[in-house]
């Protein structure tokens, strides 16, 4: 494999952990963020879960998330399962019609779906 592809391989990595950290540890676990509640109360609504204990579970397993991405370790996989995590929030919050804007969500997101593509397409190499 080309020096280029390793290096973005790490680059994409990089952003994808910094994003998952982000939000995960940052707005979830420490921060607390209100408009970060929200979102988990409104999602787990009909499930009558609390939505802090939630939020809090939630921000540790992006953590845990981010860690592995950053490790390089199963790559490939753990790609593959942003794509479908993604995919499925995404799909959610746009047919739920919770969304003002769910083209400014894709719009937005589509730098994190190419940094996951680009790993499914690259990562079997490492």
């Amino acid at each position: 494999m080309g020096a280029d592809v390793s290096k973005s391989l790490w680059i994409a990595r990089g952003a994808l952990a910094g994003l998952w950290g982000y939000e995960g540890l940052w707005l979830k676990v420490i921060a607390r963020d209100a408009h970060e509640k929200a979102i988990v109360a409104h999602a787990l609504g009909p499930f009558h879960v609390a939505p802090g204990m939630a939020m809090l579970a939630i921000g540790l397993c992006e953590t845990a998330l981010a860690a592995a991405i950053l490790s390089g370790v199963q790559s490939y996989r753990l790609a593959w399962f942003q794509l479908v995590v993604l995919l499925l929030m995404h799909g959610t919050a746009t047919l739920s019609g919770s969304l003002a804007d769910p083209a400014d969500l894709w719009a937005h997101s589509l730098p994190t779906y190419a940094c996951v593509l680009f790993l499914i397409l690259n990562g079997r190499r490492k």
